[in-house]
C-alpha cells in the first residue's frame, strides 16, 4: 500500500539508489540470497541427483546463473 500511494517516481527512486550505501545493501541482499538459494539447491541436488557429473553440471550452470544476476546488478549500478 505505502509504496503504491507515496507518490515515488523513477526520479526519486533513481536518486535512492544512486547513493553508495543503498548500492551496497542492495548488492548485499542479492548476494545472501544467492547463498540461501545455493544452500537449499545443493541440498536438493545431493538428497535427489545421484549421479556426481549430473550434480556437478547442475551445480555449475546453478553458480553461473547466479554469478551473471550478481554482475548483472553491479552493471546496472555501474550505468547509472
Amino acid at each position: 500500500g505505502w509504496l503504491l500511494f507515496s507518490g515515488f517516481s523513477l526520479a526519486s527512486w533513481k536518486t535512492l539508489f544512486s547513493k553508495l550505501w543503498m548500492q551496497g545493501v542492495t548488492i548485499f541482499a542479492l548476494l545472501v540470497v544467492c547463498w540461501h538459494a545455493w544452500i537449499g539447491l545443493w541440498t536438493v541436488l545431493t538428497d535427489y541427483v545421484h549421479k556426481k557429473t549430473v550434480r556437478l553440471i547442475l551445480e555449475c550452470l546453478i553458480v553461473l546463473v547466479m554469478l551473471s544476476y550478481v554482475v548483472w546488478l553491479v552493471l546496472i549500478f555501474w550505468k547509472s
